[in-house]
């Protein structure tokens, strides 16, 4: 019994003494290794952070010193994040594997790797593509006193918006993207006369998340509002009716693109197609009429595909080519559009909004190529803007829900009220009713208290025409 116990005592020393000869071993190897690797070091940076992302690529756009005329009148807070960009991504990647159609509505941020070779809202080839990447800008345009005329850079804007203004006067908001104005006169290039915005613009600017360039705005538009706003008083800072030269546009773009999200030009992309629709209408022209001094007349020419715009004065009455005073040619679109949006009276003192945003459907007409169409306009929310969180432009679809394609090239585009009504006329400039003429006749009837009268009087047809429709 006693010389098993003192077999297993010596078992267990021995046992001891080899585990301790293999820790000291164990430590030599290590003390040996670590004396043998190089001494680690900290990187040396030689550039900050921001600096790195300042050379991550170069700038189309030449940038010139900030003119100091300039003032930002509201600070801007994008309605898209990064952050929600980047969740955005994310949460469509973890679902485009098992559907497909996730993947259309995926926002598609330009970058200079992605680019594609025409604008998003012309469908035509773009010379920069690296010009998507900088936001749409919008820039209302001030047409009375006729001293403002010509203007400088309508006939080169992918869209205009023509929007009521007040007692009879219409001011047109030229929409650039992809490009900027150039002269064929050796003249800088600008843009002009400038105006300030009206209520309804900043529905407008949401739809394209632009930046919008004005001069000053009328307090009421400020308080209803209004982001994405620089604000543009001439080189001396106190011009009523300025023009903006194309270098300061780009500085304005240059600033906003560090502000804003990158345009997604999927998102901005619509419908474009040469090939001529069915189911429409004779549309050789529109005679629009705001009031006896401003009579707008659009004629299309079958020998160049356009609509050509004309236009009278409160100083001449006749209707004459409205030419733009950068390359003195007349102003012509491929589009011509008469959208039909809801207004709606904000105050007592008769001013009125236009709502653009998250509309199901509302009626439009579409002239191209010789023809009128009857079709809808549209700004719903679908899987694009649930899954991206942004918005898309004003798109075009028929009886059907069907997108309906705009011809390829520029387009314009007038605002009136749901209801105001459109009729064929017995010539161009008529006002004799008379159907099947292919000469369409829009009198713009306003919501203003005491505005509508307007409209009576100088459309002898109207007051029959309105007691048939109710």
């Amino acid at each position: 019994m006693k010389k098993n116990i003192l077999f297993k005592i010596l078992i267990g020393m021995i046992a001891v003494f080899l585990l301790s000869s293999a820790m000291l071993a164990y430590q030599e190897n290590i003390e040996n290794a670590s004396t043998a690797l190089p001494p680690i070091t900290e990187p040396d940076l030689t550039e900050s952070p921001e600096q790195i992302v300042e050379t991550e690529a170069v700038s189309p756009i030449e940038t010139l010193p900030v003119p100091i005329e300039t003032t930002v009148l509201t600070e801007v807070v994008p309605s898209e994040s990064i952050e929600n960009l980047e969740s955005t991504i994310e949460a469509t990647t973890e679902t485009s594997t098992s559907t497909p159609t996730a993947v259309a509505a995926t926002a598609i941020p330009a970058s200079p790797a992605s680019l594609p070779l025409f604008n998003p809202l012309t469908g035509q080839s773009i010379q920069q593509p690296e010009f998507l990447t900088y936001p749409p800008v919008l820039i209302p345009v001030s047409r009375y006193p006729d001293g403002n005329r010509p203007s400088a850079g309508l006939s080169q804007a992918p869209w205009v918006f023509e929007m009521y203004a007040n007692t009879g006067e219409s001011r047109p908001i030229a929409l650039f993207y992809g490009s900027l104005p150039e002269s064929t006169k050796g003249m800088d290039p600008y843009v002009g006369a400038m105006s300030g915005a009206l209520l309804g613009l900043e529905s407008l600017r949401k739809q394209y998340q632009a930046l919008l360039l004005t001069t000053g705005n009328p307090q009421y538009v400020e308080d209803a509002g209004i982001l994405n706003n620089e604000k543009w008083f001439g080189l001396k800072g106190d011009e009523k009716y300025p023009d903006i030269p194309v270098s300061h546009i780009q500085n304005y773009l240059e600033k906003w693109k560090k502000r804003l999200v990158i345009p997604d030009v999927q998102g901005l992309t619509i419908p474009f197609s040469i090939g001529i629709p069915k189911s429409g209408e004779n549309g050789q022209s529109l005679f629009m009429r705001y009031a006896g001094f401003n009579q707008i007349l659009w004629q299309f020419d079958p020998k160049d595909g356009l609509y050509h715009r004309s236009q009278n004065s409160s100083s001449n009455p006749e209707i004459v080519a409205d030419l733009d005073f950068l390359n003195d040619q007349q102003i012509a679109v491929q589009n011509l559009i008469v959208l039909f949006a809801a207004h709606s009276l904000v105050g007592a003192e008769g001013n009125f909004s236009v709502d653009f945003n998250y509309v199901e459907k509302n009626p439009a007409l579409v002239f191209r190529d010789g023809i009128m169409y009857r079709v809808y306009w549209t700004t719903k929310s679908e899987a694009y803007e649930r899954e991206t969180e942004r918005m898309r432009p004003i798109r075009f679809i028929d009886d059907s829900g069907n997108a309906f394609p705009l011809k390829p090239g520029h387009s314009w585009v007038h605002i009136l009220s749901t209801g105001n009504p459109y009729y064929e006329i017995s010539n161009a400039l008529g006002s004799e009713v008379s159907k099947g003429t292919g000469f369409w006749k829009v009198p713009y009837i306003s919501i203003k208290p005491g505005e509508k009268e307007i409209a009576l009087a100088e459309n002898e047809e109207l007051s029959a025409i309105l007691q048939e429709t109710k």
